[in-house]
């Protein structure tokens, strides 16, 4: 727009005809009036004059005749001035068009971006889905392979007491045995002992034996609690294990779910920030690039149109 209103510097191509309507009105006005003159003061001119006027008369039609031309050339350049300015017209058209036509595009390109992101997002909540699916899953495995361990730390409690209880049993049993075989020995001795006077030391044997057997009753049972206790301590221990085992591999797996979900995320906006910048850029530029060429073939046209007019009018003026 700034390139067509310089063209208010210049005379106007309607200014110019004016004059040059004016300029041959006149003309043709001294034309007349000087040969009506030259009739009545001169009815035998001379040759000389003649000549002179001849000359005259032929300089002023030849001036007519570029005068006419000048008007034909005026014309044409005032039709060429509109042909420009339809041409410039339609330039601008299809240069919105052209715009038109690249921001559909652009809208295009944003739309089938976006719903791929959105496709993304959807798989990415979808596998979300999956993986929480999978993390229940584990949990309930946990909670099965807690469930399993207490039954097997139960079933090996009760073997345990069975096995105490056999233990026992034998025990006793064994020491019922040695103890009638003991007793049956003692008896014997007793008897014979009977016989020699020897009362005082079988009562001391008799307490002996019984001290020594409720002592090794203590140490048994003793031995037993402590069997109990360590075997409860072993399982435990091992039931303990195994929790912080499942429960680190569960930890993990979460965190690494996380941290790769989180990076891919990343990854995809950071990577859609670039494309979406690279369309900007690329648009922002061809959008630069035309206009600056729309501008160039325009002030060229009208820089060209306006050295014809000032020729035109410089030949009018001489």
């Amino acid at each position: 727009m700034e390139i067509i209103l310089n063209m208010s510097k210049y005379r106007s191509p309607s200014k110019a005809s004016s004059k040059i309507s004016d300029l041959m009105s006149f003309l043709e006005t001294q034309d007349q009036d000087s040969k009506f003159s030259y009739l009545e003061e001169f009815s035998n001119p001379d040759p000389d004059t003649l000549s002179a006027y001849s000359e005259t008369k032929a300089k002023i039609m030849t001036l007519k005749i570029e005068l006419e031309e000048s008007n034909k050339n005026i014309d044409s350049l005032k039709a060429a001035i509109e042909k420009l300015k339809l041409q410039k017209e339609e330039a601008e058209k299809e240069w919105q068009t052209e715009m038109s036509r690249k921001l559909e595009r652009q809208r295009e390109e944003y739309e089938a971006i976006i719903e791929k992101n959105v496709n993304f997002i959807e798989n990415l909540l979808q596998e979300k889905a999956q993986r929480d699916q999978l993390i229940n899953e584990l949990k309930k495995k946990i909670k099965e392979n807690e469930a399993s361990y207490m039954k097997i730390l139960s079933e090996n409690e009760e073997k345990y007491k069975k096995e105490m209880k056999k233990v026992k049993d034998n025990w006793i049993t064994q020491e019922k045995l040695r103890r009638e075989k003991w007793e049956k020995e003692k008896t014997r001795e007793i008897k014979e002992m009977t016989a020699k006077g020897l009362e005082p030391e079988i009562t001391k044997l008799i307490t002996d034996n019984k001290k020594n057997i409720e002592e090794r009753e203590e140490t048994h049972k003793r031995q037993l609690r402590q069997l109990r206790d360590d075997l409860k301590e072993k399982h435990h221990a091992k039931l303990k294990k195994l929790k912080e085992q499942l429960t680190y591999q569960y930890d993990e797996i979460i965190e690494k779910e996380k941290e790769l979900n989180n990076q891919k995320i990343r990854e995809i906006i950071e990577e859609k920030d670039i494309e979406l910048q690279n369309i900007r850029r690329r648009w922002s530029d061809e959008l630069i690039e035309e206009r600056a060429r729309m501008d160039t073939i325009l002030r060229e046209e009208i820089k060209r149109w306006q050295e014809k007019v000032r020729e035109a009018e410089n030949r009018s003026f001489k």
